[in-house]
Formats: structure tokens, sequence, C-alpha cells
């Protein structure tokens, strides 16, 4: 391979680099490997070493993935992995997580947890990011209110204005 081609390659690679989607993804840098697949294994990682620099993948992985595409594989995404997959941020957790906050709004992050056999981390995550709640004082609330919540608020408040200003003198 020519200094030509290797110049090549490095422009193919500043244009990659720059786009986030693929920098951040690691299928992205096996896509570089795979169009690459052809040229030695020393060229392939100093490429990927200039630009991805110390977030480069190994020189082990580079091997295990040259060899793959040499035997004839097409796919750049892993293999699925034996053993148990994450369980705790499934639809049925969840919902679980959800009734228990809905039937006891005081109901604690370590008691959910143990109810619902997950860690007090996944409880945590589960009620901030996926649920939506916070904590305030004791209770559970949810960060963003329902429209129907925002409706009865503008409701009750209207009711309430309307009391004062029927009551003036009382107010005053």
């Amino acid at each position: 391979m020519g200094q030509n081609m290797f110049s090549l390659i490095s422009v193919i690679f500043g244009l990659v680099r720059r786009s986030s989607f693929i920098r951040r993804c690691a299928s992205g840098v096996r896509a570089n490997i795979k169009f690459l697949s052809k040229l030695g294994w020393q060229q392939i990682i100093q490429s990927l070493q200039q630009v991805y620099g110390s977030s480069a993948s190994s020189k082990s992985v580079v091997y295990e993935w040259i060899r793959r595409f040499k035997e004839g594989r097409e796919a750049i995404e892993d293999d699925r992995r034996a053993g148990r997959s994450a369980t705790t941020m499934s639809e049925g957790t969840v919902a679980l997580v959800r009734n228990l906050v809905e039937g006891d709004r005081r109901i604690t992050i370590r008691r959910i947890a143990g109810m619902a056999g997950i860690s007090l981390h996944s409880a945590f995550g589960i009620l901030h990011e996926t649920v939506g709640l916070r904590k305030l004082s004791v209770r559970w609330f949810p960060k963003a209110l329902r429209e129907e919540q925002l409706i009865r608020r503008v409701n009750l408040s209207r009711e309430l204005l309307t009391k004062i200003e029927a009551n003036e003198t009382r107010f005053s």
C-alpha cells in the first residue's frame, strides 16, 4: 500500500470522525475495520489510533474483527451474549413500581426495591427517569403534571379566586 492510499484512508477516517453518531458507537469503528480489512492489521491499528486517539479499539479487538471479516462475516453488530439479560427496566417491573407508588405515595425507594426484587439504583432510575416522579416532602409527585391535573389546578384556582373576590372584605 502506498502513501497515497494511506492518505486517502486518513481523509476518509477524518470525515467519519466528524460524525458524532459514528464516533460514539462501536459499530462505527467496526465498519471502519471492515472497510480496511484488506490492509494489514498494523495499518488498520495506526489509522484507528490516528483518528480515534486514546479511545481507539485495542489491538486484540482489531485482530478479532479482522479475523471475523476475513472469514466472511458481514454484520458489524455484536453477537448475542450468553447469560441473563437485563430485566430491571422491563415493562412489568416499571408497571409494578408505578402501581406501588400509586398505592402509597409515601413508600420509600428501599421498600420499592425490596418488593420489586431490584437494586436501589434500578428503583431510583425507574422512579425518576422512566415513571417521571420526584420526592417532595415525604410523597412522590410527578415531575410534570398531566393535562387533566393542569385543568383541575386551573379550575380550583379560579374557584378560590371567585370566593376571594366575593368576600373581599374578609380578606382585606
